[in-house]
């Protein structure tokens, strides 16, 4: 019988080897875990839910909500270097377990320097998990508010455009924190689950401007965006994070069949899994 031909290698020269594999390979993560320059933006595919991760140009780590449950840690562990545990800041939009119980389980295993989020509340154990998550870690805790500039980097920050300040609703998805963010003239537009109560807001005030990227609210329910919004935004790509098969029926053919009619590019995490865009501040990629 034959057999393949087999070369043996010596032990003290497999003991050199394995050594210099590992100072390789930590190279490696040195090298291209630095950052690029770009504005890294990461819809993470958390099912039906939203967790959103950006990594500034200069390296800073953002994440924006954090899905229901613990697997935004693999998208983290994904895009993040194995040696940094530190975001510098965490938003959560609104107080709906979708979107905070990720941010929980965040909290317990990174460090954290500033948390956005709103004066909303929610009667839920994930709410009281939350808070008690929250007053453990020695983060700064800021209060989102109509019109608050994130100025972060040379040319790349961000504008609260929503809630107004003292605002109250009992529809907790319209008390979403709208986020504006700007790389040259790299723009997204992040709008949490606000509804179209809100776009009527902006409608009558004009507050919108054109933007390159729009994550589609809740999910692409029903009511989730209407022509103003579109026609104002006139975004060229629209990302819809939403559990596949979800009973919820998102995201519904209204909001696709407009986004169409508007010849916007629709990206949806039930269909590519986690969907990572790349900026330079004038061109794009979609890795």
């Amino acid at each position: 019988m034959d057999f393949p031909f087999k070369t043996t290698i010596p032990s003290k020269v497999k003991l050199a080897v394995f050594p210099l594999a590992i100072i390789f390979a930590l190279l490696g993560f040195l090298i291209f875990g630095r950052p690029d320059g770009r504005l890294h933006v990461s819809f993470c595919d958390v099912g039906q839910g939203d967790a959103i991760f950006l990594q500034t140009p200069k390296g800073r780590d953002i994440l924006i909500d954090g899905g229901p449950d613990a697997k935004v840690l693999d998208c983290l562990s994904g895009k993040m270097p194995f040696y940094d545990r530190t975001l510098e800041l965490m938003v959560l939009t609104h107080p709906q377990a979708d979107h905070l119980v990720g941010l929980i389980e965040v909290l317990k295993r990174f460090k954290v320097e500033k948390i956005l989020t709103t004066s909303a509340t929610n009667n839920t154990p994930e709410f009281e998990a939350w808070q008690k998550a929250q007053s453990s870690k020695k983060a700064e805790v800021w209060q989102a508010k109509k019109g608050q500039k994130i100025a972060l980097e040379d040319n790349f920050g961000g504008e609260i455009l929503w809630p107004p300040d003292l605002f109250f609703t009992d529809e907790i998805n319209d008390t979403s924190i709208v986020l504006k963010i700007n790389y040259f003239d790299f723009c997204l537009l992040l709008t949490g689950d606000a509804g179209k109560p809100v776009w009527l807001n902006f409608s009558s005030s004009g507050a919108l401007n054109r933007c390159f990227l729009l994550k589609v609210p809740h999910h692409g329910s029903k009511n989730a965006i209407d022509e103003v919004l579109l026609s104002q935004v006139a975004p060229k790509i629209a990302v819809i994070t939403v559990g596949k098969n979800n009973h919820f029926g998102h995201p519904s053919q209204e909001v696709l069949d407009l986004l169409k009619k508007y010849g916007v590019k629709i990206l949806r995490t039930d269909e590519k899994g986690t969907i990572e865009i790349v900026s330079d501040g004038k061109k794009w990629w979609l890795k």
